[in-house]
């Protein structure tokens, strides 16, 4: 049993203390009960509906955090979800993801499309690297470079090298031109050059370095004579002496065999320029 109790005034009570003594002004005996009794139920019916009010205040906050709470999810579900989408959009979306997926390149076996770029590698690298087009370019055939073929097929970037002047336009072929300018021509003037030609079962000569590349030589055949022996006496001259009396011998000259250019012997290969 409490000995004293007392109302605070902040809990609704009036301040009071009561006791369970015989004190004349809180105790509850020897008549103290009379006029402490009355007033200790009011303070305590007074505190009983402020806990009330209280704890109705706190439910009401609590459920007001809550909703506000779950408001404010609601609202950054919003936020990021946008508006919601019923199942033929989702459908839709998801077939579009899917067709963007479908035009990526696999790791393995892949195939790019567009205009993909990599690192070049260093020059002279043998390893298995990409080798780009920069690399390609520093380290492949050069243009104007001209190849023998052993087949009719030409090369995919090469052009057959043609039996006759040929002009070609400098635009089309602009780095091909870069490298041969009017050398082997100037073409119209303007927009055409020339390029490298060989006639049919003419041989490919050495510059002497590069002064006189794109020139044409006439060919020519070791000094030699034709002669004879008109008894027993060697004749080194262009003519020979014949049969005839002793008096009128006869003279003649030696025949010759040939076509009209000095062409050399060899096999036949097709020439190709990188363009």
């Amino acid at each position: 049993m409490v000995d004293t109790v007392t109302f605070p005034v902040e809990l609704g009570g009036d301040g009071q203390k009561v006791t369970n003594d015989n004190d004349s002004v809180t105790g509850m005996g020897k008549g103290g009960h009379r006029k402490n009794f009355v007033r200790a139920c009011n303070n305590v019916v007074a505190i009983a509906g402020l806990v009330v009010n209280a704890t109705t205040n706190l439910a009401s906050k609590a459920s007001q955090i809550a909703l506000d709470t779950t408001n404010a999810a609601l609202a950054s579900l919003t936020t990021t979800v946008g508006t919601k989408a019923d199942a033929s959009s989702v459908s839709s979306s998801i077939s579009t993801i899917n067709s963007s997926l479908a035009l990526k390149a696999p790791i393995n076996n892949a195939a790019f499309t567009g205009t993909p770029t990599a690192p070049t590698p260093a020059a002279d690298d043998s390893s298995t690297k990409i080798a780009t087009t920069a690399f390609v370019d520093a380290n492949g055939v050069k243009v104007g470079s001209i190849i023998i073929l052993g087949g009719e097929d030409v090369p995919t970037g090469y052009l057959a090298i043609p039996t006759a002047a040929t002009e070609l336009s400098r635009t089309t072929y602009a780095r091909l031109f870069a490298k041969l300018g009017t050398k082997w021509g100037a073409g119209n003037g303007s927009t055409t050059f020339n390029i490298p030609f060989i006639p049919p079962d003419y041989t490919v000569l050495q510059a002497a370095a590069s002064l006189n590349i794109a020139t044409q030589s006439v060919g020519e055949i070791l000094g030699h004579a034709h002669g004879g022996v008109v008894n027993g006496v060697p004749n080194t001259g262009s003519n020979y002496i014949g049969a005839g009396t002793p008096f009128s011998p006869s003279f003649g000259n030696t025949a010759s065999t040939g076509g009209s250019a000095n062409k050399a012997a060899g096999m036949r290969f097709q020439f190709a320029i990188k363009y």
